[in-house]
């Protein structure tokens, strides 16, 4: 996806989508028709979505169809294997990062089932580097740990022609862990942290044909996101009973139940009408933290204070109807409208939003196609930190948070041969009520969230272009972004209009694939870009107090260094007795490019002057990642 035009990455080791201007949490991504709130494995390095899994994937940019909506910028829609009726398929792999096995097949000749286990053990190679740091240290003892487990499972279930049924379910558990202990000071100290998220969802859908021209799904959706975090430092004091102790927790959730009809209606030939509705119950549990101290039994004092905002319920109601109307035989449309309702803390927000695309044939190769769309998002992800963590929150709009909406034009030209297809296209995209800390401000549990934020407004616009070539041994394609991306809001650089963080002037992208031979396959991809906006400190100065001060830009008045990264892999294949193996090989950033993920402001003293130098350093997350893995299909 990120290699697409129109669609941008933060950074390295990061799998969010940053799509025409928008933010990641602007995104619907789906999985089976149930919402995934956080996409991200190993901090975003890896996606949870695992490919043995997926039967197909659909990114909308723009011209969405009423049958979407709660986002603003993009519908990104993956539909899981069903599993095959007829024999057993699988696979299994064995690589450096992960290892899973998928396995499907017919339960009997109306049943058919899907598995897929996959398990990333990055804690079995931190062990030795932990081992090694304690070597070369020779002081204390250092202990690391994380790993990821994915399970995707889809059974299918035909009861005659006219009737269907299939439930799906994922679970995505990411543990991180870690502990430092170390003498200091006469008293032995023992740091520890522990950072857990999860994702899971499932599905039960109902498939009925009622006649040749009218077909129902009806569908229940559970989806659920929620992390854990805790930190804790002990101090032992040496050949003594006494000790020191302190804890921090941090909890947060979000749950999503939902219902939903979708009627398919071919009233006339010409005709392809969707209507539906549904209603989903939101339960948002902002960040819980406890704080707790204890010494030894001889000082008996213990504190257990409990932070928290209380849990916000929330309804959303949706009704669309939307028709794919063939008006000639050059012209087609999907003409829509989709109604909103979002009840919460006693305030009903409602909205219509309008959808249109029109595509006109000019030739049997050749094509212009126009949209609109209005959209309307009634929850909100907040962020400390320049990269999507785990712990950003997940937020609804309330009596003082507004939902944010967005109007959408957009117009491209298709031209297509028997091997390749050119595509252009512009788009223009308005958005308010986005929201954002406001300046100084910062998430902290105790105290109102809503009133350290600001709103705003944002504004997006460019030009994308994009060559594939599908056939022939060598494929690919190549891809371009020209683009603009900018906000304004009253509580942020003096009310005056500053470019979005990911704003990318430029994006480049090119993706090429070729078959050596019947065995040997190879592929690689460069990217290169302008790197995002940063706010940096300019000067230092000393306040009225006399204590020391830094003064710092505009809000990202400056870009980072110019993005650029090339990957390659190679797999080689051999058919074997019972299926066909797979060595894949694969280097992630091939020439080692430290591209920062961040910039910050650091300091150092000179001993003999007394004065402190203020600089620059870079933090890149990634150099050179190589990969190999085994892979074994029957």
């Amino acid at each position: 996806m990120h290699t697409m035009p129109g669609i941008g990455s933060g950074g390295d080791g990061m799998t969010g989508l940053y799509v025409r201007g928008g933010s990641p949490d602007q995104n619907l991504i789906l999985l089976d028709g149930a919402p995934v709130y956080n996409v991200n494995h190993l901090f975003g390095f890896l996606s949870v979505f695992n490919a043995e899994a997926i039967k197909s994937a659909t990114v909308l940019k723009g011209g969405f169809p009423a049958r979407y909506g709660g986002r603003l910028s993009s519908v990104l829609d993956i539909q899981m294997k069903e599993g095959n009726s007829n024999e057993t398929h699988g696979m299994a792999s064995v690589g450096l990062l992960s290892s899973q096995i998928a396995v499907e097949g017919p339960i009997n000749e109306k049943t058919s089932y899907l598995l897929s286990l996959r398990r990333a053990y990055f804690d079995l190679v931190m062990w030795p580097m932990c081992k090694l740091a304690d070597i070369r240290d020779g002081v204390g003892k250092t202990s690391a740990g994380y790993h990821f487990t994915d399970i995707n499972a889809k059974i299918n279930h035909r009861f005659n022609a006219k009737n269907q049924m299939f439930a799906s379910f994922y679970s995505g558990l990411d543990k991180f862990r870690s502990s430092n202990k170390f003498p200091s000071g006469g008293y032995d100290v023992n740091d520890k942290f522990k950072l857990n998220w999860q994702n899971q969802t499932a599905t039960l859908r109902y498939n009925r044909t009622i006649s040749n021209r009218l077909f129902m799904n009806t569908s229940l959706i559970y989806s659920r996101y929620k992390y854990y975090t805790r930190s804790s430092v002990r101090y032992d004091y040496f050949k003594s009973d006494s000790y020191k102790y302190s804890s921090a927790k941090g909890a947060s959730a979000l749950q999503d139940m939902a219902a939903k009809v979708d009627l398919d209606w071919y009233p006339a030939e010409k005709h392809i009408v969707k209507i539906g509705t549904s209603i989903t119950r939101h339960q948002f549990s902002p960040e819980q933290s406890s704080y707790e101290s204890a010494y030894s039994k001889y000082v008996t004092a213990v504190a257990d204070t409990t932070y928290g905002t209380e849990k916000i319920k929330s309804s959303d109601f949706s009704a669309y109807i939307e028709d794919d109307w063939s008006m000639s035989k050059h012209l087609k449309a999907n003409i829509g409208v989709r109604c909103t309702l979002f009840s919460v803390e006693g305030r009903n927000y409602t909205d219509i939003e309008p959808r249109a695309s029109l595509c006109y044939l000019l030739t049997d190769n050749m094509s212009i196609k126009a949209a609109y769309s209005k959209m309307t998002q009634y929850v909100h992800l907040v962020s400390n930190s320049s990269v999507g963590m785990p712990t950003d929150q997940w937020l609804p709009s309330t009596k003082k948070t507004k939902p944010e909406t967005s109007n959408q034009l957009s117009l491209g030209f298709q031209y297509n041969t028997p091997d390749c297809e050119f595509t252009a296209e512009g788009f223009y995209k308005t958005m308010d009520n986005l929201i954002e800390y406001a300046e100084g401000a910062s998430y902290s549990s105790y105290q109102n969230w809503e009133e350290k934020l600001t709103s705003g407004q944002g504004k997006a616009y460019g030009l994308e272009f994009m060559a594939k070539k599908s056939n022939g041994r060598t494929t690919g394609w190549v891809s371009y972004t020209l683009s603009w991306s900018n906000r304004k809001f009253a509580g942020l650089n003096n009310g005056e209009r500053f470019p979005f963080k990911y704003d990318r002037r430029h994006d480049i992208s090119i993706v090429a694939m070729h078959k050596l031979s019947k065995k040997w396959e190879v592929s690689a991809n460069w990217n290169i870009s302008n790197g995002n906006h940063i706010t940096i400190p300019i000067a230092r100065y000393t306040d009225i107090d006399g204590d020391a001060a830094i003064a710092y830009s505009k809000r990202n008045e400056y870009r980072m260094p110019l993005y650029h990264r090339l990957d390659i892999s190679a797999n080689l294949n051999r058919q074997k007795r019972r299926g066909i193996a797979t060595w894949s090989f694969g280097v992630y950033n091939v020439y080692a490019r430290q591209n920062p993920l961040y910039i910050y402001a650091d300091s150092e003293t000179n001993e003999y002057l007394g004065e402190s130098r203020y600089f620059l350093k870079k933090v890149s997350a990634l150099t050179i990642v190589p990969t190999v893995s085994y892979i074994f299909r029957f």
